[in-house]
Protein backbone atom coordinates (compact mmCIF):
# COMPACT_ATOMS: atom_id res chain seq x y z
CA UNK A 1 0.00 0.00 0.00
CA UNK A 2 2.79 2.43 0.91
CA UNK A 3 4.57 1.58 -2.34
CA UNK A 4 1.41 2.40 -4.35
CA UNK A 5 0.98 5.76 -2.60
CA UNK A 6 4.65 6.60 -3.11
CA UNK A 7 4.39 5.66 -6.77
CA UNK A 8 1.28 7.86 -7.24
CA UNK A 9 2.98 10.79 -5.50
CA UNK A 10 6.08 10.33 -7.68
CA UNK A 11 3.92 10.31 -10.82
CA UNK A 12 2.17 13.50 -9.73
CA UNK A 13 5.49 15.23 -9.07
CA UNK A 14 6.83 14.18 -12.48
CA UNK A 15 3.65 15.26 -14.21
CA UNK A 16 3.76 18.70 -12.58
CA UNK A 17 7.42 19.19 -13.45
CA UNK A 18 6.72 18.34 -17.09
CA UNK A 19 3.82 20.84 -17.18
CA UNK A 20 5.98 23.58 -15.66
CA UNK A 21 8.80 22.92 -18.12
CA UNK A 22 6.38 22.90 -21.02
CA UNK A 23 5.01 26.30 -20.01
CA UNK A 24 8.33 28.04 -19.58
CA UNK A 25 9.56 29.93 -22.56
CA UNK A 26 13.21 30.09 -23.48
CA UNK A 27 15.35 33.19 -23.12
CA UNK A 28 13.90 36.26 -24.78
CA UNK A 29 15.89 37.34 -27.83
CA UNK A 30 17.40 40.80 -27.78
CA UNK A 31 17.31 42.60 -31.13
CA UNK A 32 20.16 44.94 -32.05
CA UNK A 33 18.65 48.16 -33.40
CA UNK A 34 20.31 51.22 -34.93
CA UNK A 35 19.28 54.38 -33.13
CA UNK A 36 18.08 56.07 -36.34
CA UNK A 37 15.85 53.07 -37.14
CA UNK A 38 14.34 53.28 -33.67
CA UNK A 39 13.56 56.97 -34.13
CA UNK A 40 12.02 56.47 -37.58
CA UNK A 41 9.54 53.81 -36.48
CA UNK A 42 9.51 53.05 -32.75
CA UNK A 43 6.18 51.15 -32.97
CA UNK A 44 7.96 48.41 -34.93
CA UNK A 45 9.81 47.51 -31.72
CA UNK A 46 6.84 47.76 -29.34
CA UNK A 47 7.13 45.06 -26.66
CA UNK A 48 10.51 43.77 -27.90
CA UNK A 49 13.76 43.81 -25.98
CA UNK A 50 16.23 45.85 -27.99
CA UNK A 51 19.92 46.77 -27.71
CA UNK A 52 20.71 50.33 -28.74
CA UNK A 53 23.73 52.64 -28.70
CA UNK A 54 22.75 56.26 -28.05
CA UNK A 55 23.93 59.45 -26.42
CA UNK A 56 22.20 59.98 -23.07
CA UNK A 57 21.79 63.64 -22.16
CA UNK A 58 20.55 64.90 -18.82
CA UNK A 59 19.98 68.39 -17.50
CA UNK A 60 18.22 69.96 -14.56
CA UNK A 61 14.82 68.27 -14.80
CA UNK A 62 14.91 66.10 -17.91
CA UNK A 63 16.81 63.43 -19.75
CA UNK A 64 16.72 62.31 -23.35
CA UNK A 65 18.48 60.21 -25.95
CA UNK A 66 20.07 61.53 -29.12
CA UNK A 67 21.86 59.96 -32.03
CA UNK A 68 25.41 58.81 -31.29
CA UNK A 69 26.48 59.75 -34.85
CA UNK A 70 26.64 63.09 -36.58
CA UNK A 71 24.58 62.08 -39.62
CA UNK A 72 21.20 61.54 -37.93
CA UNK A 73 18.17 63.65 -38.77
CA UNK A 74 17.55 66.72 -36.64
CA UNK A 75 14.41 65.27 -35.07
CA UNK A 76 16.18 62.25 -33.63
CA UNK A 77 15.57 63.05 -29.95
CA UNK A 78 13.69 60.53 -27.80
CA UNK A 79 12.63 62.00 -24.49
CA UNK A 80 10.31 59.42 -22.96
CA UNK A 81 12.75 57.44 -20.85
CA UNK A 82 12.18 55.24 -17.82
CA UNK A 83 14.87 53.44 -15.90
CA UNK A 84 13.63 50.08 -14.70
CA UNK A 85 13.88 49.98 -10.88
CA UNK A 86 16.32 47.05 -11.15
CA UNK A 87 18.62 48.55 -13.82
CA UNK A 88 21.51 49.04 -11.40
CA UNK A 89 21.32 45.41 -10.26
CA UNK A 90 21.07 44.11 -13.83
CA UNK A 91 23.96 46.24 -15.11
CA UNK A 92 27.62 45.52 -14.57
CA UNK A 93 28.65 47.61 -11.54
CA UNK A 94 31.71 49.01 -13.35
CA UNK A 95 29.48 50.22 -16.21
CA UNK A 96 27.05 51.84 -13.76
CA UNK A 97 29.94 53.58 -11.97
CA UNK A 98 31.40 54.88 -15.24
CA UNK A 99 27.95 56.09 -16.35
CA UNK A 100 27.30 57.90 -13.07
CA UNK A 101 30.84 59.34 -12.97
CA UNK A 102 30.38 60.84 -16.44
CA UNK A 103 27.07 62.38 -15.40
CA UNK A 104 28.31 63.59 -12.02
CA UNK A 105 27.27 67.14 -11.37
CA UNK A 106 30.34 69.34 -11.30
CA UNK A 107 28.42 72.45 -12.26
CA UNK A 108 26.40 73.19 -9.11
CA UNK A 109 24.04 75.52 -10.99
CA UNK A 110 23.16 72.76 -13.45
CA UNK A 111 23.51 75.11 -16.40
CA UNK A 112 25.16 72.61 -18.74
CA UNK A 113 23.63 69.35 -19.94
CA UNK A 114 25.69 66.27 -19.16
CA UNK A 115 26.19 63.66 -21.88
CA UNK A 116 27.29 60.05 -21.98
CA UNK A 117 27.38 57.52 -24.77
CA UNK A 118 25.59 54.39 -23.59
CA UNK A 119 24.73 50.95 -24.89
CA UNK A 120 21.62 49.66 -23.22
CA UNK A 121 19.03 46.95 -23.41
CA UNK A 122 15.54 48.33 -23.19
CA UNK A 123 11.96 47.76 -24.11
CA UNK A 124 9.54 50.01 -25.98
CA UNK A 125 6.25 50.21 -24.09
CA UNK A 126 2.93 51.95 -24.52
CA UNK A 127 2.30 54.18 -21.50
CA UNK A 128 -1.48 54.11 -21.00
CA UNK A 129 -1.40 57.16 -18.72
CA UNK A 130 -0.71 59.42 -21.68
CA UNK A 131 -2.06 57.39 -24.60
CA UNK A 132 -5.40 58.05 -26.14
CA UNK A 133 -7.46 55.85 -28.45
CA UNK A 134 -5.74 57.10 -31.59
CA UNK A 135 -2.11 57.63 -30.59
CA UNK A 136 0.18 55.59 -28.43
CA UNK A 137 2.55 57.29 -26.04
CA UNK A 138 5.69 55.20 -26.33
CA UNK A 139 8.37 55.10 -23.66
CA UNK A 140 11.72 53.36 -23.54
CA UNK A 141 12.24 51.37 -20.35
CA UNK A 142 15.99 50.99 -19.87
CA UNK A 143 16.51 47.55 -18.37
CA UNK A 144 20.29 47.56 -18.09
CA UNK A 145 23.46 49.19 -19.35
CA UNK A 146 26.22 47.32 -21.13
CA UNK A 147 29.92 48.11 -21.48
CA UNK A 148 31.06 49.94 -24.61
Amino acid sequence: MIIKISFVVLLLILQNSVVVRGQSSGPVAIKDVEYCDLVKDPETYLGLKIRVVATYVSSFESAWLTCPKRDCPEDSVLSNLLFDPKWRNNSDSIVVKQFEDRLEVKDKQLTKPRMSRIRFVGQIEDDPKYSDGERKHLVIRILWLEGQ
